[in-house]
Order: C-alpha cells, then structure tokens, then sequence
C-alpha cells in the first residue's frame, strides 16, 4: 500500500515538472544567445531620479536595481522584454524588440493605496485597491509566516493581525490547532471563522507558509457576504503564490532545528508519595498505608523495575528533552506575458519526545502548480493543483495518551518489568510486565511492545477556469468561470498485539528462604496476538464548487464603476454520511467611486441552504458601505498627513454553519427494545423513540453587523495606522430552549430561533518604519478588544448576580472562596456547604444571599474564560547585510480553570509538586492548597475562583537572526540569505508552572515547544 502510494506521489511530481519546465526554455538557453549592455534613468513626471527600482530583464532572470540617481545598466538578449517596478508608480513593461533604447524612462506615479501591492482580495475573485475599499480587511504577507517553524500553519496566525485571535490551546506534534476568532466571539459557540484557499472553502493547516502569497482576514459584512451563509463568523482567506510575466524566481530552502520542552508539570517520587498519601488517609479518618519501613524500601529503591517498591519518574524514562525538526522547499515560477506558472514543493518531518518505542514521527510532502495561460487576446485560463501527502506515526499510544498515562500512572504504580527469576520472558522476547489493579495497562507495555499506529492524509485539490474580456460586447465588460474538485481521504492502520501484565501481590501465609512473605502474580490482562495491520479508521470527503461571474468596470468620467453579478455553489460529500452540505448565493455587488476620493460600495447576497425546510432555504441579506479619503480635501492639506480615509459599513448576514440539518422535521431514532408480555418470554421488538419534535417554521440565524473605521499614513509615509470600531449584534440564534420548559414535557420541545448576542469592541493596527544611515527598523503593533453579552440567554429566570443574561457568553460562574477551614475561617458556626462532606483544610465559600448555606443560590461571576484583549508587537531591523526580527504577543482578560490532575491532587490519583502545599495542621499549616483526601474530594472541586487564574500571559513568539549575501551580476546565485530562528522563547505570566496559554500541555498532551533552527535560503 505504501508502495501504491508513493508511485502515485512520484507521478504527481513529474506531471508538474513536465508542465513547468517547458515554461523554463530560455533559462537553458541564456548563454547561447548573445547580449547586449542596456542602461538608462528612471525619472516620475517632475523629472525626480527614482532610486530603489526593480528592473527585470530575461524573463527575470536578471534583476538589478536603480541607484541613487535612477540610474540603472543590465545585459539583455536581444528583443527581450524589460519589466520596471517602484513603490509608488505603475509598472512599465519596455518591449526591446519594438522600442528603442532610451536613455530616460518616466515612470507615473499612482495615488496612494492605489498600487498593485495595494490590491485586496475580496470573495471569489474581487479585487479592489486599498483606497478603495469600504470595509475592514486585514492583510499578512506570506513571507512573514515562514519565520515560525510549526507544521500546522494557523499557528503561525498569533499576534500577525489586528482583529485576528488565536488562542494555543495545546503544545504538541501536528495535532496542536490553535482556536481562531475573528473579533472575539459572536455567538456562545461555533464561533470558527471560514477557511478560504484560493477562493474554495478549505483547510490550510497543512500548506506551507511558502506557498502563501497573503492572507486576508475578512472582518466587515461587505468584506465577507459574498460567501454567503458560512461567512458571518468572518473569512480567513488565503492566496498562493502564481508566476508574474517577466519575474523568474528560484529559491530553495532547507532549515533544520530542535524543539525543546518549555514548561513540563513535575510529580513527587515513591517515597514522598507514600508519606503524603498516609497524610491524606488520616485525614480521611483512616490508617495509614505506607508503614515506616516501606517509606525507607521506597527511598532506597532500585528504581522503576523494583518489584515491591518502584520508584518511576516516568516523564525521565520515557521522554527525551528534545524533538527534531526539518524542512525543505523549492518555489520555481515565471513566465512572459502569454503563460505564467508557479511550482512549490515541500517537505517537512518532525520528530516525538518519545524515547520508549517506535518513534512517533509526522511527515508531509507538498506540491502545488499554479498555470496562467492566454488563449486568444481575449480568453485566458487557469489552473490550480495541489497534492499533500501527511503521514503521523506513532506506538500503542497516540500522543495525548501517551501524556495522559505520564500523568496518571503513579511513581510506585507498579514495576515495568519482572525479572526473569519469576516469570519468563515470552519466546518472542517481550519480558513480563508489571500492573495494578487500576491500571491493566503498563505504559512501556503500551509503548514499546504494543505495536504502532500509522495516520495517512491524501489532499487533493484542483480548481480551474476561465476568464473572458467582453470588450467586443461593450468596453469594460468580462465573465468568468471557475470549477473546483477537491478529495480528502483519512486511513488510519494501526497493529495493536498486547502484551501480559501482572500485579505483584505479597502472599502473607507463604514464606521464602528468608522468611520474608512470597511474592505471587495475578494475571492483569492477558496477551493479544495482533500480526496484521487493521485499517481502524477510514473517511473520504469530496467537496465541488463553481462560480460564475459578469463584471463590469469602467471609468464614467465623474466616477469608476466596478459592479458584478455572480453566482456560487459549494457541495460537501462525506461518504458514509447521509447528510451532504450544500450552499449557493447568487450575488449583486457594485463598488462607485469619484475623483478618487469618495466611494460607495453596496453587495445584495440571495443566500441559499440545504438545512432548512424547502420553502425558507433562502434568505437576502444586503450590506453597505462607504469611503472618504479626507486627506483629498482643501481643509485637510496638512504637510504631515499623506492620507486619511474615513469608512463605515453596515449589513444584515444569514448564517446556517451552527445549525443542524433537519431540524424542520420530526426526529425518531431506534432507541433500545421494549418488552411485552410476560417477562423474559417472547421477543422484545427494537423501540423507535422521538429525540427531538421538527419546526417547520425555523428561521435563518442573522448578524446585524456595524464597522466604523480610520486609516491613514503620516510624516512622509513613515507612519501606517488603521482603527475600527465594530458592533455585531447576533440574533434568532437556533436553540432547543431547554430551560423555558418543565421535564414533563420529554421530547416535545423543539428548536426555535431564541438568543441573542451582542459582540462589541475596537481594533488599532499601527506601524512606523524609517531608514537611518544603512539602519532601517520598522515597529508594528495590533490590539483587539472585544467582549460580548448575552441579550436573550436561554435558562431559568434567576436572579439578576446569577443569572448569565446580560453576561459575556464566555463568563464562568462559580462560588467566591474565603479560603480554608481551619486556617482562614472557623469551622464551627459556618454556613453549611452542600457539595459533600468537608471539614479543616478543605474550602470554605461566601454565603452570597445570606440563608446560611452554601448551594446553587450562591454561584457569582469568577472571571471570563477567553481574553478580551489580544495584542501583538514586532520589530524588524536591518543594517548591512544583517537582519533582526521578533515578534512578541500578548493576552489580558482571561482565566484559566486548574482543573487537571497536576493541580488538582486527590483520590487515588498522581500526586504532583503542588501536593506539598496542601494545608496540614502540624506538617504545613500555612498551606495555600486543600488537605489531601483519598476521596474525589467533592466540595473542593466545584468551579469557584479558588481554582481560576489569572491567564494574562506575554510570549516572545519569534525571534529571526539573519544574514544575507546578494552575489553579482551575472551569477548563478542571486542571493543566499543564513537564518537562525527561536519560537516561544519566552512566556511571562503569573502562572509560573505550566504554561498560562495552554496550561493542560505536558499534562494530558504535549508540551509547548521552544523551536531552535537555523537553514539557508537560496535564490537562482
């Protein structure tokens, strides 16, 4: 199968290399046509020297630059084509077989955010200049993404963008997605934005950051309602590279690094956990377990194979401190000005912490072929593939249970192995191995004589189409069409032979040669035999898309009209489901603007889905918007300011993408059986039963959607800034409203549209750059504050501090602690606490309405459990041939619940470091933490604020050292560019233990690694 596989791979590689290379014919025959010396001066129209210009000859395979006095000489085949670009003015293609050589080229400048690097993509294919646009879309160079060294590439997201927030849930290997919000949470859950890939709804967690040409986040109900039900969470759209006529680019890049562990939870050995566990039992009223004697055994064990008395540190014995990391691509694009193509490859590997066992490894190769090709003067076309092939190996244990058994297994759990002097090692060589009666399942069994797992995902992805210039029709006409085709495919095989474990138990009424008690084995779980590879699990998606489009744009002479009528359609197929997705939306946008200055922008979006019942599959959602470029007018000529724009939208969007399918009708499923007759006796047929009662009468879930905005540059465009104020009020949201009525009613109760939210805040995006000397540095910075409220919430009609209406969706409510009895309050004379028994050292709660006991009555507001603020700062220098770049990021206004097992020590769990803060009455009576119990410990772990944190937290995220060599004319090597990179260098919190992003990483899944790497990058 692996073999199958990779053929198949192999052959997609050389399908591409056919179709680029021919494109490369005349990089092959540079030196075999003779040339000639071209030198000129490039001027704007007031005869200034422009300095700094790119100037392309060979179909790009030579690049020079203007010097300081808009100079420039280069050597060029005769009859090519030469390609000038500057900041600021618009390209200027000199065709040398038609033109003569000049001795001075004017250049004319463009106004302000009006450029081709100005240009933002909008949905299906819309571009409007920056100047332009009415809405609030944030943008992210691709390059700027392949400085973090992660596989998945949302991760490299945090901190880039105003508006954009990312939350790291989790450390770990490829299985490690950080949450995305645009603008905070818009609704109490399913807050996902939607995932665009050059125009298609589609993941781009596995696209390297090298591919990407930009990524915008569509913020705004103008930005986004083009794509119709499933964008009012907004969009995150991105656009690979393509080939740009007369622009050759090669470049390869190997980096290679280390991954370190950050913050790891540490747990107690054998013996300080037999000393605390019999603190815990006589807290309880029990005695002890643990004598003196075998506390001593344990402090003088041999370690994790003692039979009686183990002594394991399992996160020493069975992870390393490091991870590696390597990747590799090559991007080879160009063209002329018939056919342009763009060729990206990848690979990237990244190795475990596991030491124990088969090594769990990702691995993934890449490749992407973007074509552009003219037909006629008229027709174009394109074409769009890509294949991803990632594959995860791993042992018996996928990774977050592997953490989860590093957590849990205690130190003297049980021995790995049992010598050979009790029980002998099976003819295959696997020893016996030690359990206990909770856990059957030894880890180094689990890991090292459990067999393996193999993960394989198989992206494939095409998209083609045409584009049509109508001008024959009437000037400023066109068309186009596209059609996607994309399969995913998920197999999972995994080999799962199990080894025998065996609890050692001491025998009291037998005696050994010593005289000591004989040691006896109890057959824990007995041995599998697995020899063939069983394919667990196995998914196909397809999913297709068309889009159509009729535009028009033209300059009217008071105004430029740009108004499109389009429509699309996207398909989800899951086999095996029989619930496919279906959307379309049928599209009228026109975007007016006069004399530069003022713009009108207004999209009607006809909205259709497959979830609801036929008769309301659609809905028309409008939005509007506008623009006025104040720097434009006579009150505003201020030398300082180059240019002001001030904006604001509004729309009313549809959304389905958290609603259910079928909730219009009658849910029955099978249910069981039911008996009949006498008991025992008969058949009992299968029982149908109502799950949920339909309504026809379901109405679409809507975002009433405000944006408010400035931008402008200052001080000779040295200053970039943009602020947005937003407001995004959600409505007629779907819920089943269980609350609003009694038990009795069972299964009647249907959906309705019922809550409200409402999501408000503001965004600030600001940059400065300057040029001192040979220093340049440019600062950046973003902030995001949102918070949202509950409007219409869904619940019992509580009291006005209980009650969750009119609190943000993301409120936690718990009890206000007073401390611990005993230390901080009196026992005696307390409210009565209804959680279960508790006594001195557990937790005491305020009594809030004062009827003397402590219940539901008595929850308040603890804290949010999302930040409300989310900020990110990067610096860049350059000075020479030396570059600095880092990146920090911050989140303030969240708390963090310590509710896993490192923090919370009880019942017959793993006791970590925090266990010696347990309050003890004569061994620590200054504790901070709850007395140590062998129960659940029931009172102590309700939600209060005893266990919440602040989760304020700033992350050096990326750090880039680099030094770059530019080689001379002529040579085989433009450029080489040397690299050191760090990722997550620094976290500073007032957590202090584990990390305050993902505080549960180390615990019940991977650690956040510290990423170290260094590469070159090497263009030809």
């Amino acid at each position: 199968m692996k073999t199958k596989r990779f053929l198949k791979y192999l052959n997609v590689v050389l399908f591409a290399l056919v179709l680029v290379f021919p494109f490369g014919d005349t990089i092959a025959q540079k030196n075999k046509t003779k040339r000639v010396e071209v030198s000129s001066k490039l001027e704007d129209a007031s005869g200034n020297a422009i300095s700094g210009a790119t100037i392309y000859a060979n179909e790009g395979a030579t690049v020079v630059k203007s010097d300081a006095d808009g100079k420039f000489t280069t050597y060029v085949k005769r009859g090519t084509v030469i390609l000038i670009e500057a900041e600021g003015y618009t390209p200027k293609s000199w065709d040398l077989s038609n033109e003569p050589v000049m001795s001075k080229i004017v250049l004319q400048e463009v106004a302000l955010k009006m450029g081709a690097k100005d240009m933002v993509n909008l949905p299906l294919g819309h571009q409007v200049s920056q100047r332009m646009l009415v809405g609030a879309v944030s943008r992210i160079e691709g390059r700027d993404l392949e400085r973090y060294a992660d596989p998945l590439l949302r991760n490299s997201l945090q901190g880039m963008a105003a508006g954009l927030n990312v939350i790291a849930t989790s450390g770990g290997m490829a299985n490690n997605p950080a949450s995305l919000y645009v603008r905070g949470l818009s609704r109490n859950s399913s807050n996902t934005p939607l995932f665009i890939v050059d125009g298609i709804e589609r993941s781009f967690d596995d696209i390297n950051p090298e591919e990407v040409e930009n990524v915008e986040i569509l913020k705004d109900a103008t930005s986004k309602i083009l794509y119709g039900s499933r964008a009012a969470n907004g969009v995150v759209l991105l656009t690979t590279r393509r080939g740009e006529a007369h622009k050759r680019v090669i470049d390869a890049k190997v980096d290679f690094g280390v991954g370190l562990t950050t913050r790891m939870p540490a747990f107690i050995n054998s013996a300080e956990y037999a000393t605390l566990y019999n603190e815990a039992r006589v807290n309880d009223g029990l005695t002890p377990l643990y004598s003196s004697e075998d506390i001593a055994n344990y402090q003088n064990s041999t370690g994790e194979n003692d039979l009686l008395y183990p002594n394991a540190d399992y996160y020493d014995y069975f992870l390393r401190d490091y991870t590696t990391f390597s990747k590799a691509t090559l991007n080879v694009s160009g063209g002329n000005k018939n056919a342009q193509y763009a060729f990206m490859a990848g690979y990237m590997g990244y190795g475990g912490l596991q030491k124990i066992g088969p090594d769990p490894r990702q691995d993934r190769f890449n490749i992407r072929i973007n074509l552009d090709m003219d037909i006629t003067r008229d027709i174009s076309a394109f074409i769009n593939m890509s294949a991803i092939m990632d594959s995860w190996k791993y042992s018996g244990l996928d990774h977050s249970s592997t953490f989860s058994a590093l957590s849990s297994h205690r130190p003297n759990e049980y021995p790995f192995i049992i010598g050979e002097e009790y029980i002998e090692a099976t003819d295959d060589g696997v020893p016996a191995l030690g359990a206990s009666y909770q856990h059957a399942d030894n880890l180094l069994a689990s890991l090292n004589y459990q067999g393996d797992g193999n993960n394989q995902f198989i992206n494939q992805q095409m998209t083609t189409g045409f584009d049509f210039d109508l001008h024959k029709v009437t000037e400023g006409l066109y068309a186009n069409v596209s059609l996607a085709f994309d399969n995913y495919f998920y197999g999972s095989q995994v080999l799962a032979p199990k080894a025998a474990t065996y609890v050692p138990v001491i025998d009291e009424s037998i005696l050994d040669e010593n005289g000591s008690p004989a040691v006896g084995f109890e057959l824990a779980r007995a041995a599998v035999t697995d020899t063939k590879y069983d394919l667990n699990n196995k998914s196909t998606l397809r999913t297709t898309a068309f889009n159509g489009k009729l535009g028009y744009k033209k300059d009217l002479g008071v105004g430029v009209l740009n108004a499109s009528l389009g429509y699309f359609h996207y398909m989800k197929e899951v086999a095996g489901s029989s619930i496919d997705i279906e959307n379309d939306n049928l599209f009228l946008r026109a975007n007016y603007s006069i004399k530069n200055k003022y713009v009108i922008e207004g999209s009607l979006s006809y909205m259709g889905s497959n979830r609801f019942i036929e008769d309301n599959r659609h809905f028309l959602s409008p939005a509007i918007g506008a623009a006025w470029i104040l720097s434009e007018e006579s009150f505003l000529d201020i030398d300082a300011i180059d240019y002001l724009k001030a904006k604001a939208s509004f729309g009313i969007l549809g959304y389905d993408r958290a609603t259910s399918s079928y909730l219009y009708e009658n849910l029955w499923l099978t249910s069981g059986s039911q008996s009949f007759g006498e008991q025992n006796k008969g058949d009992n047929p299968s029982k149908v039963s109502l799950v949920s009662w339909g309504n026809p009468d379901l109405e679409w879930e809507k975002s009433r959607e405000i944006n408010i905005g400035l931008e402008g540059m200052a001080f000779d465009r040295r200053l970039a800034f943009e602020v947005n104020y937003f407001n995004e009020y959600r409505y007629d949201m779907v819920d089943q409203v269980d609350e609003q009525y009694a038990a009795m009613v069972g299964p009647f109760k249907y959906y309705t549209n019922y809550q409200e939210v409402v999501n408000n805040g503001f965004e600030l995006d600001i940059d400065y750059m300057n040029t001192i000397g040979e220093l340049s540095y440019r600062v950046g910075a973003n902030y995001t504050y949102s918070k949202n409220n509950f409007k219409v919430k869904d619940e019992v009609n509580y009291s006005d501090d209980r009650a969750t209406e009119g609190r943000p969706t993301s409120v936690i409510m718990g009890y206000e602690s007073l401390g611990l009895f005993g230390k901080d309050v009196a026992l005696e004379g307390a409210p009565k606490q209804m959680f279960g028994s508790y006594g001195v050292g557990d937790i005491a709660y305020k009594d809030q309405n004062g009827d003397n006991i402590i219940d539901d009555l008595d929850k308040v507001e603890v804290g949010l459990d999302t930040p409300t603020s989310f900020i990110g700062i990067d610096v860049e220098l350059k000075y020479k041939k030396w570059g600095l770049y880092a990146l920090g990021t911050a989140s303030l206004g969240g708390m963090k619940t310590l509710s896993n097992t490192y923090y919370r020590n009880n019942g017959e769990s793993k006791y970590s470091k925090v266990a010696y803060d347990a309050y003890h009455p004569t061994r620590n009576p200054n504790g901070t933490q709850p007395s140590l119990t062998t129960t659940s410990g029931a009172n102590n772990t309700v939600t209060s604020d005893f266990w919440t944190k602040s989760g304020d937290f700033f992350r050096l995220k990326n750090v880039e050292v680099s030094y770059t060599l530019d080689f001379a004319l002529g040579s085989a090597v433009k450029k080489s560019k040397f690299f050191v990179r760090g990722n997550n260098l620094l976290v500073l919190s007032d957590m202090k233990d584990l990390d305050p992003e993902a505080p549960n990483s180390g615990v019940t899944n991977y650690p956040v690694i510290r990423m170290i790497t260094g590469g070159v990058s090497v263009s030809f």
